[in-house]
């Protein structure tokens, strides 16, 4: 048995010739590419898997090089600023700082150094997984190193 969380089965007939196929999940109306991953025509059924990558859902937390801290959150890959780029003493941008951001239910909780600076409820996004995320920009020159990572899933 596989398991595919991003499929879909619908009866063959439904989708035989198509081109192309887009589905729209509920409670959306953005139209998601999906393709073909197998068909039975005696049993009239297809299964189709819905392409989900470049739409992205997940909260982010943040610290800066410029000695700040923000949250958001990306709903479809559009971001929207949950607690805005504040400036703070509590970490140092040229050493390693511990950093800690739960999500228990809707309430999201940000730690620096041993210090909570954010928390919030919202429930844009109700499940995800875990990662670790770092960018540079062109005009900042800098870099990110991860030491001693550990990320925990509630049961």
């Amino acid at each position: 048995m596989t398991y595919c969380q991003t499929c879909l089965v619908t009866n063959a007939h439904v989708v035989e010739g198509a081109a192309a196929i887009t589905v729209v999940p509920a409670g959306s109306n953005r139209e998601r590419p999906a393709r073909f991953v197998g068909v039975s025509t005696c049993d009239d059924l297809a299964v189709i898997k819905v392409d989900d990558r470049g739409n992205l859902s997940f909260y982010l937390c943040y610290i800066t090089s410029q000695a700040a801290y923000g949250c958001g959150v990306f709903v479809d890959s559009q971001y929207t600023s949950l607690v805005e780029p504040t400036p703070s003493n509590l970490f140092y941008p040229a050493d390693f700082n511990t950093l800690m951001m739960s999500a228990i239910g809707s309430r999201i909780t940000f730690v620096i150094n041993g210090t909570e600076v954010a928390a919030f409820d919202d429930s844009s996004v109700s499940r995800g997984i875990p990662g670790v995320y770092a960018e540079g920009f062109s005009d900042v020159p800098g870099q990110a190193s991860f030491d001693n990572v550990a990320i925990e899933v509630a049961p």
